[in-house]
This record gives C-alpha cells, sequence and structure tokens, in this order.
C-alpha cells in the first residue's frame, strides 16, 4: 500500500500527494509546477503513465509533451500509457471511451495515431493534431505545443558530475521546453527524477520555483509549497528519519535500505532520501565556503578588490571588494581571511559601469584592483 502506508489519513503516504496536487492542477488549476523526488522503485514513472492517462479521459482535448533523459525510454513510456487506457476500467471510469469496449468493440480504436516506437499519440475523440508527444531530451521539439509538460528523469546517473551536461539541460528548458506552451497562463509541469547534485537541473529548477522558501504542507509529511501556494515540491524519502522506518514497508524493508545507505552514504543522500549532494569536484560549492552574517570586528580600513570585466560586448561584469582580517587557526597559525564587504554583478557592457567602479574604488579605499 503506497497510498497510505501506516494509517494516518495518508499524512506519509508515498503516492498520495501527487494523486491530490496534479488532480489539483488539473481541475482547479491552482498549481503551475509540481516536483516530484521518490527513491528507486516507487513508481515515478508509472505515475506519470498514470497522470497523462486520466488526463486524455477526463478531456480528449488536452496535450502533453513529456521528455525523458533516456532515448531507450521513450518507447517504454508511450506503451505504458497505450496499456493503461485499453483497460476495460478506463471505458466505466470516462463515458466517452465507454464505446471502444463495448461488445466486439476494439479499444485500439480509441486512437486515430499510435505510434509507440516514435512515441506518438492521437485520439480518435479530439480535434489536437497529437494529443501525447513523448521525446527524448536530444529530441528537437520545435512545432510541439502542449498544455502539459512532464520531465521525468532528465539527469542521468552517468552525469551526476557533468556540469556541462547540467547547464545544457537547464537551457534546454528554459529556451526549448517551457516555451511550448500555447498560453503561459494555461500551461501546467511536472517534473521528476532524481536530484543528484545541486547543479542538475531538477535540483535547479526546485530553487527557482521555490524562490528559496518551502513550506511543509499540512496534509502530507513529505509535500512542501513555495510562499505563493502555486508550486508543489514532493520529497519522498526511503527512510522516515523521525521514525527511523521505510516509507514504503509493503515493498522495501527497513533493512534493504539500511544496507544500500552502508554501501555509499552520499549517493544513498540523493538517491534514496532526496538530499543532493555538492559534488566533491566542486570546491565552490555553496556549503564548502565559510559563511557570515555580520562583518566581525578588526577588519582591515583598506579593501581589495578583484575585477572579472565584460571583453567584449555585453556579459556579466564581476567585481569583489573585500577587507582583511588577520586570525588565528585552531593549531595556531596565523592567517589573511579575505571578508566580502561589497560587489557589483551586472549585465552591462563595460563602458557603462566605469563609473561604478570608481565610486566603489572611493567608497571602500581600495588600494589594489
Amino acid at each position: 500500500n503506497s497510498i497510505d502506508p501506516y494509517n494516518d489519513n495518508k499524512y506519509t503516504g508515498v503516492t498520495s500527494p501527487f494523486a491530490y496536487y496534479f488532480t489539483q492542477m488539473v481541475v482547479k488549476k491552482s498549481l503551475r509546477f509540481i516536483s516530484k523526488q521518490y527513491p528507486v522503485g516507487y513508481g515515478k514513472s508509472i505515475g506519470d503513465a498514470i497522470a497523462i492517462a486520466w488526463l486524455l479521459g477526463v478531456d480528449p482535448e488536452n496535450d502533453v509533451l513529456k521528455v525523458v533523459g533516456n532515448p531507450s525510454l521513450v518507447t517504454n513510456n508511450t506503451k505504458t500509457i497505450v496499456d493503461i487506457m485499453q483497460k476495460p476500467f478506463f471505458g466505466k471510469v470516462f463515458p466517452t471511451f465507454a464505446k471502444y469496449f463495448t461488445e466486439g468493440a476494439n479499444p485500439m480504436d480509441m486512437f486515430s495515431v499510435c505510434r509507440i516506437r516514435e512515441g506518438v499519440i492521437t485520439l480518435t475523440d479530439s480535434t489536437r493534431p497529437t494529443n501525447v508527444r513523448v521525446i527524448s531530451k536530444d529530441t528537437s521539439v520545435d512545432g510541439i505545443r502542449a498544455k502539459f509538460l512532464f520531465l521525468d528523469d532528465i539527469c542521468r546517473s552517468k552525469d551526476i558530475l557533468n556540469l556541462k551536461q547540467h547547464q545544457l539541460d537547464i537551457e534546454m528548458y528554459w529556451n526549448q521546453w517551457s516555451t511550448r506552451a500555447y498560453d503561459e497562463n494555461d500551461f501546467y509541469i511536472v517534473a521528476g527524477g532524481t536530484a543528484y547534485n545541486v547543479n542538475d537541473i531538477l535540483s535547479v529548477l526546485i530553487r527557482h520555483y521555490s524562490g528559496g522558501v518551502m513550506v511543509r504542507s499540512n496534509l502530507f509529511k513529505y509535500a512542501y509549497k513555495n510562499q505563493t501556494g502555486d508550486c508543489v515540491f514532493i520529497k519522498i524519502p526511503a527512510i522516515d528519519m523521525d521514525t527511523y522506518r521505510s516509507t514504503y514497508p509493503a515493498r522495501f524493508t527497513l533493512k534493504h535500505f539500511e544496507s544500500k545507505r552502508s554501501i555509499d552514504d552520499k549517493t544513498f543522500e540523493a538517491m534514496y532520501q532526496q538530499n543532493p549532494q555538492n559534488p566533491e569536484t566542486t570546491p565552490l560549492a555553496y556549503d564548502k565556503l565559510q559563511t557570515y552574517t555580520d562583518l566581525p570586528d578588526g577588519l582591515s580600513e583598506y579593501s581589495l578588490a578583484l575585477l572579472d570585466p565584460a571583453r567584449s560586448g555585453k556579459n556579466y561584469v564581476a567585481l569583489g571588494i573585500h577587507r582583511v582580517k588577520t586570525e588565528e587557526t585552531a593549531y595556531g597559525t596565523k592567517i589573511e581571511k579575505h571578508y566580502l564587504v561589497d560587489c557589483i554583478f551586472e549585465l552591462t557592457i563595460m563602458q557603462d559601469v566605469y563609473d561604478k567602479i570608481v565610486q566603489k574604488v572611493l567608497d571602500h579605499h581600495i588600494i589594489k584592483l
């Protein structure tokens, strides 16, 4: 039982948060973005297929673009949707499709186009040229429009440390996939997968749509909302650390997850606990920096600065300004620490920022640039 495994009115349910909030998204149009992070084997992809089949049953005019990270999964994702829609219950739940399940009828007749290997589905009862388009992330989306966008495991495990691939995925989202809407005010996004590290696409989208602040849902322990309430973030851990029990005991025991954790704790935190990690090869990752909320006493009267100019045309100009303090380490060694006190970070041309740089030099008594 993944809906209410501990009989607490679905509060610690695994599949119930997505079922509830996706219904809110479709029926009430109160949500515009849902992310869902599940441990491996918790049914994330089948949940997508059920949601898409339900969308088509509710309204044959709905259309979906689903993007998957692994090209070999296009066929399987499409086939799963088709298989669900051919089950007899589909005609009982959705009256429009009842005629395809009468005696002598062929359920496949509900599709005017069904090219499973190509990821294309069109319903006979729809005026849309295509109702479902499943593509890999490397496929062009030119000419495709949809009301619903599903992203599924865009970041592949082999690319955990591939910062260039993460950046390419994020660029594809903003420049391609998220631009496929007919109407930006009537466009809905579901992003699922494993957030392997803080640089991958799912982590970046969660930070963007949450605005850096997430509030726990009153209904579900593992669901959160942004401050405006129009985005939901579902993070199902394998082990609930408050109760120290498996969140899906019908399928996975606590001992199973403990053995996974003992092999590689950091990978377990990302893939099973939904805590993306900063890769070891990123020395300037935020959680590896020394941070402070208030500047200490005893800083130098002068400042040092480092300028990264826009070398040609319009680009980012960065100027970091630091004051210095000599401090003693735990081993008695004296070191100079540089505290960031001010900065310039603007997308502009150099000619437009010279006066600001000069003013910063004067304000902070910069003696070395």
